[in-house]
């Protein structure tokens, strides 16, 4: 049950504002948890109302339909968000120009490209944390699509035990190991912990992984850029939806073929949790906590009203 103090912090936290006493007194007696308590402020009229749609006009405020006048775009793919789909999108929106694909792995390319190459790019793109901008002098708008917790680890897993020439493939399947093994592997070796433990708090935030910061600041960075005027954010659950705001919005033009193949593959993340043992779910419950938020945040704001 939640306590007083942590009440207070959700109110200011969520809606910006210190709560009543007659607030307080309700929540508790309501006997919330976190997860509970955090489902009731995202549901709220206040939020959906009055917040939300706040973050919604930061992240247009400086991209007016129409407005194409990006010189460079950079498409953070977050593994596992129909970013294939997005990326060749763009490709097409940058066809003729000079591109680069490039990862949190190999970022050294990027650095030692001489100055003037790195200022022609017109598009880059891959797994990369938020902060990329930092290496080019051109103006530049990111794109990146977001995806429910659950089922974007649970579609990475599957990913690896399915794909042979990925680096967990053969750790997972010479084990024989279920969702939940993976979930303890991860936990226990810190393999692809920067992809499951709320992995898209962690690239968003643009904070290194040798950099340890908390979580929690990391979250509060990562909703600073995703709110970002330079960032266009979508919903792999909603993709059509975002390809056509980003076509109003004088990015990409129409796609008659843009969603085919776009929403995420479907997973049964209900089954896979049931099969979960306690620890298990403990660790699942940790690893995407602040990813839930961030998500349901996100969303929030995706569909708010924008106000007058």
């Amino acid at each position: 049950m939640m306590k007083k103090k942590n009440v207070v912090t959700a109110y200011r936290f969520f809606l910006g504002r210190r709560p009543s006493d007659e607030e307080v007194k309700k929540m508790v007696a309501r006997k919330h948890n976190l997860e509970s308590l955090r489902r009731a402020f995202l549901a709220s009229d206040e939020f959906k109302n009055k917040v939300a749609p706040k973050f919604r006009l930061v992240e247009s405020a400086e991209a007016p339909a129409g407005d194409s006048s990006a010189e460079l775009l950079i498409h953070l793919h977050v593994p596992k968000t129909a970013g294939t789909t997005l990326s060749s999108v763009l490709q097409q929106v940058a066809a003729g120009g000079p591109r680069m694909t490039v990862g949190t792995h190999d970022i050294h390319r990027l650095e030692e490209l001489p100055a003037p190459r790195r200022a022609a790019l017109r598009f880059v793109f891959g797994h990369l944390n938020h902060g990329v901008d930092r290496y080019f002098t051109q103006k530049c708008t990111y794109v990146t699509v977001l995806r429910q917790p659950g089922p974007r680890i649970l579609s990475f897993f599957n990913y690896c035990k399915r794909i042979e020439h990925h680096p967990l493939h053969a750790k997972i399947n010479s084990a024989g190991m279920s969702f939940g093994d993976f979930l303890e592997h991860v936990a226990r070796t810190g393999d692809a912990q920067n992809e499951i433990d709320n992995g898209q708090v962690r690239r968003l935030s643009g904070f290194d992984a040798a950099a340890g910061a908390e979580l929690q600041q990391q979250f509060s960075a990562a909703l600073g850029n995703i709110f970002a005027a330079n960032m266009h954010y979508g919903l792999s659950e909603h993709f059509g939806e975002f390809l056509d705001r980003l076509q109003r919005r004088g990015l990409i033009p129409g796609f008659e073929n843009s969603r085919q193949n776009a929403a995420p593959e479907p997973t049964d993340i209900a089954s896979a949790l049931a099969k979960l043992t306690p620890k298990q779910k403990r660790i699942y419950d940790a690893f995407t906590i602040w990813d839930d938020c961030f998500y349901n945040i996100c969303e929030a704001a995706f569909f708010a009203p924008d106000e007058p």
